[in-house]
């Protein structure tokens, strides 16, 4: 598998070896804290990409994802700009990978 940022996805694109991609996104899990965390979804609105797989597929898709420092990296710093960044969280795409780490690094050095 392999796995690239897309700005347009505003996350990443996870390709396998037949050539079939997903897209994952970030997207808020639901929760009480005041601050709901971003992850990377498949599924979100208007992306169907997700169908053309299994359950299983997904996983692993996901668990390949979530091991690759670069969208550590990304997720974090996403993180940190949409909520502490006013500038950035009325961005809308394209969102390029250094425009998020950007606005983070902004943010963290105001502090």
């Amino acid at each position: 598998m392999k796995h690239e940022y897309n700005e347009y996805v505003i996350g990443y694109v996870v390709t396998t070896e037949d050539g079939r991609s997903c897209n994952f996104q970030f997207d808020k899990i639901f929760s009480n804290h005041p601050q709901p965390k971003y992850e990377l979804k498949t599924g979100c609105e208007g992306d169907d990409t997700h169908r053309q797989f299994s359950d299983d597929e997904i996983v692993k898709m996901s668990e390949f994802l979530d091991s690759q420092e670069d969208v550590k990296e990304t997720l974090e710093a996403f993180n940190v700009a949409i909520y502490e960044n006013e500038n950035f969280a009325h961005k809308t795409a394209p969102i390029q990978r250094w425009e998020i780490l950007e606005a983070a690094d902004q943010q963290n050095s105001d502090e």
